[in-house]
């Protein structure tokens, strides 16, 4: 008789909500290291457009590329990064110019950061988890 086969289990960040990441690829940890890899790489190039669209004060531009980053950090299980930036996103579109988000984005710039150091050292721990 074999005995049961026991599973390793992977602890993510605390800011990483589990139960959602698992809802969506269950512990598929090869897969979630690949989604980790290819939001970062998005996560670069979009945190980029955001500074350009910024610096251009073009609001509606802004506005978008917040939704184009605010699902990175759902498919990531950053659920309060994802919700702070549909804020962001609501914010731009209900202002009259850049002047009037400045402090938010500011505090965007500052979560998305964060967002991209929980991902980058949970991805290095994960890869080397499942090696």
């Amino acid at each position: 008789m074999n005995p049961a086969k026991s599973y390793k289990k992977f602890i993510f960040n605390e800011k990483i909500d589990e139960d959602y990441l698992f809802s969506l690829y269950q512990d598929d940890y090869e897969y979630i290291v690949e989604i980790f890899n290819s939001s970062l790489d998005s996560l670069k190039e979009e945190t980029a457009h955001l500074a350009t669209a910024f610096e251009s004060s073009d609001i509606g531009l802004l506005k978008n590329v917040t939704h184009k980053i605010k699902p990175i950090f759902g498919f990531t299980g950053l659920l309060h990064h994802q919700e702070m930036l549909t804020r962001f996103e609501q914010l731009c579109a209900n202002a009259k110019g850049i002047s009037n988000v400045t402090i938010q984005y500011m505090e965007v710039n500052e979560l998305l950061k964060e967002g991209r150091s929980i991902l980058k050292d949970d991805f290095n721990r994960l890869t080397e988890f499942i090696s």
